[in-house]
């Protein structure tokens, strides 16, 4: 069944690629159409993504700014002594001279 599907497509290749090349051409004569509605669908997506990265994350803040902050001491710490051992290796790392290769 498969096959004899692949074997029809391939006796009618030339058919389909009539049939693609009619399609540049049909959006050609009704390009006014065409562009109103690329033009509609890109104000569309432009306004999703307005929503969705400046409007709700506003009224999320909205929602965070009311509960009260608790900072963490031992995260703070945590992330301190990592800085601190990452300058101590930086400091230790011995600076090779190489000669110059030229």
């Amino acid at each position: 069944m498969k096959l004899d599907f692949f074997t029809n497509i391939f006796k009618n290749w030339k058919t389909w690629l009539n049939k693609l090349r009619k399609i540049p051409w049909a959006l050609g004569r009704h390009i006014f159409l065409v562009l109103m509605f690329s033009i509609l669908i890109e104000v569309i997506a432009g306004e999703l993504i307005l929503y969705k990265y400046i409007v709700s994350i506003s009224e999320s803040e909205a929602k965070i700014v009311n509960s009260p902050m608790k900072f963490e001491d031992g995260k703070y710490h945590g992330v301190l002594s990592q800085w601190e051992a990452r300058d101590k290796k930086f400091n230790e790392a011995t600076a090779e001279k190489y000669p110059s290769p030229f």
